[in-house]
């Protein structure tokens, strides 16, 4: 259907859905490695701590080349990014 309706350009696009799985399994593990840690209810905030940011400075919502140099390179080292890119189309 997408096929038809011209949604995509080409044919890797059949690897999105396996990939974006990997990313997501990926990240899911690492979280409940995380969580196996926590001592209390509080020690979650920890984990939004730390989640957040790696989200919103992924890319996701702005380009990670509208960055300053000092922190792209910061950037860069975030894995959600080499996670999104894939996907991203850049």
């Amino acid at each position: 259907m997408m096929l038809l309706l011209g949604l995509f350009i080409s044919p890797w696009v059949i690897l999105a859905l396996p990939s974006a799985l990997l990313v997501g399994f990926a990240f899911g593990a690492a979280g409940m490695a995380a969580t196996s840690f926590m001592r209390s209810w509080q020690d979650f905030d920890l984990i939004q701590l730390v989640v957040l940011p790696m989200f919103l400075f992924s890319g996701t919502f702005y380009p990670i080349d509208a960055y300053p140099p000092v922190l792209r390179v910061i950037v860069q080292l975030d894995p959600v990014v080499a996670g999104r890119r894939p996907h991203s189309g850049r």
